[in-house]
């Protein structure tokens, strides 16, 4: 489950001061090219490839 937001300017943390705010989120469609595109396309980061581990 990832823990951070990966959008430009996204702040948001998995567990920091989610209490008053329902925030879900969820891991990217690494097996579904399509919509991995489509992902990158909305967060406005069309030269980022996202990876399974963070490192």
């Amino acid at each position: 489950m990832p823990r951070y937001c990966a959008a430009i300017c996204c702040k948001n943390r998995r567990g920091r001061n989610n209490k008053d705010r329902k925030l879900s989120f969820y891991p990217f469609p690494l097996h579904d090219k399509e919509r991995l595109e489509k992902w990158l396309k909305n967060m406005k980061r069309d030269s980022w490839v996202p990876r399974k581990r963070p490192f």
